[in-house]
């Protein structure tokens, strides 16, 4: 694991624990607690054990315990406050302000403090930034002291300087180690010389190449990111120089140079289904709450931002949390998110409609029973569990005769239409019966095409209204019959 201080020194500390990255200096002896401390644990990169990548970022803060780690089944960083995962950043408010970026990064600023610590996704980077005038000297831990000279920054705790970034390492480490975990375990295993990629294989070189880095190479130098690159890949790991060019990449993107640098063994990230990939599209994207605020352009009328690579909604369209939607969709007329133009039933009986930003709803009037002729009773008749208002129909009371059932409906045939006939015992029942001939569909003797040899159409009158038959006129093929089996 490459660390680079405040002052532009790196090292490197491959142990396998949690270690102090920066906290204010504070008077121990005297009781004085730390403003804030940002933590980082070691773990054994996922396809490479023997290389050491960052597990978790960890801040302490005001009381709070904030943990940031990779939600590997959400694609994104997942973030965790004093045991409780935390989506929306309204709750913490009053005490820090967290921004998620295009990207899917996480800054962080603990505004007591005014320290941002950004986390960058998916490598779990970390970087913490501090006001000058207020913490020149006065931070300590694996980022240095903050004071401009770089020939100082390895230091331990009590003030000594060393050489070795193990040994610097070991004496950062936290005090309130996870598990019972000793000085010892969290020493790294001894690393033996690794040999150099061939400079063919070399995914570093990219680092001076002019044709991807252009004029930023004049304005920052990559030594220091060279450096970190090549002792991340020696020994046949190519794989792992996506943390330094990624890095420096994003330094020249600060220094406001659009860069492509994405490779074979450091490709983009796919986007969600809606979204398109830009490796340099703005650090502050459209999106339903600054169109609100900045009107239509949105982000646009905001001062020009750095390139940001991300995912991004096509023209025209805008963010509504991660879900890319047309400008107009940002406007709702209740909680449920309907839409100006959308209709909606509210219930059986209730249709809602979203006019503007109001909403505006009608419900169907049910009138009572259905009133009938002296010697009848109107029964209810069955309907479909989305009908509003229920239908009914007349019956004959009860004579002196035998008692009628309610009268059942029956499904008609094809041609048949259903009638309420008197039974001889005077009882009411449902009937189906032909219908009249001029309501039967007209019949189509034309289209012979899809006819197979010998066969021919003939019209059956047989029934309530005429259909067209297939009839064999000659000599036709019999497909021997199959059985079909059909699921519902």
């Amino acid at each position: 694991m490459q660390y680079v201080t405040y002052d532009e020194s790196n090292f490197t500390v491959n142990g396998n624990c949690v270690y102090v990255m920066s906290r204010d200096v504070v008077l121990g002896d005297q009781g004085e607690k730390h403003a804030f401390q940002v933590l980082v644990t070691n773990h054994p990169c996922k396809n490479t054990p023997s290389k050491m990548c960052v597990g978790k970022i960890t801040i302490l803060y005001q009381g709070h315990k904030i943990h940031i780690l990779l939600d590997e089944f959400r694609n994104k960083l997942k973030l965790i406050i004093d045991s409780e995962r935390v989506t929306d950043y309204d709750e913490i408010a009053d005490w820090a302000a967290i921004k998620e970026t295009a990207t899917k990064h996480m800054k962080f600023l603990l505004t007591a403090v005014q320290v941002e610590v950004s986390v960058y996704f998916p490598s779990l980077g970390v970087s913490v930034k501090a006001p000058s005038h207020k913490y020149r000297n006065r931070l300590e831990g694996l980022c240095g002291n903050c004071n401009s000279d770089p020939t100082d920054d390895m230091r331990t705790p009590k003030g000594e300087k060393v050489t070795d970034g193990e040994e610097l390492g070991l004496s950062w480490l936290y005090e309130n180690l996870p598990g019972g975990q000793t000085r010892e375990q969290c020493a790294p295993a001894k690393q033996e010389e690794c040999t150099p990629l061939p400079a063919s294989e070399d995914p570093c070189v990219q680092l001076v190449d002019v044709n991807k880095f252009g004029q930023c190479l004049n304005v920052l130098d990559p030594s220091l990111f060279i450096d970190w690159c090549k002792k991340e890949t020696c020994g046949g790991h190519p794989e792992l120089s996506c943390s330094a060019i990624e890095a420096y990449a994003r330094d020249c993107a600060h220094a406001g140079f659009c860069i492509h640098w994405r490779n074979e063994y450091c490709p983009a990230k796919a986007c969600a289904p809606g979204q398109l990939y830009d490796a340099c599209g703005v650090s502050q994207p459209e999106t339903c709450d600054n169109l609100k605020v900045n009107g239509k352009g949105g982000a646009k009328n905001s001062r020009r931002s750095m390139p940001t690579e991300g995912c991004y909604c096509p023209e025209g369209q805008v963010f509504l949390n991660d879900t890319c939607v047309d400008p107009k969709d940002c406007e709702v007329c209740d909680d449920e998110g309907h839409h100006p133009g959308d209709t909606w039933k509210k219930d059986k009986c209730t249709t809602c409609a979203c006019e503007g930003t109001k909403i505006k709803c009608d419900t169907q009037k049910c009138s009572g029973p259905k009133i009938c002729e002296k010697g009848y009773n109107a029964v209810k008749i069955p309907t479909s569990e989305e009908q509003c208002c229920e239908e009914y129909t007349c019956v004959p009371e009860p004579t002196a005769g035998p008692t009628c059932e309610p009268p059942q409906k029956l499904v008609c045939g094809v041609g048949q239409i259903l009638k309420l006939d008197t039974k001889p015992s005077g009882c009411q029942t449902f009937i189906c019966e032909c219908k009249p001939k001029e309501d039967c569909e007209p019949v189509d003797l034309g289209e012979t095409s899809t006819l197979e040899p010998g066969y021919a159409k003939e019209v059956d009158d047989s029934g309530c209204c005429p259909v067209v038959k297939k009839v064999c006129k000659e000599s036709c093929v019999l497909h021997p019959r199959s059985v079909q089996s059909t699921t519902f």
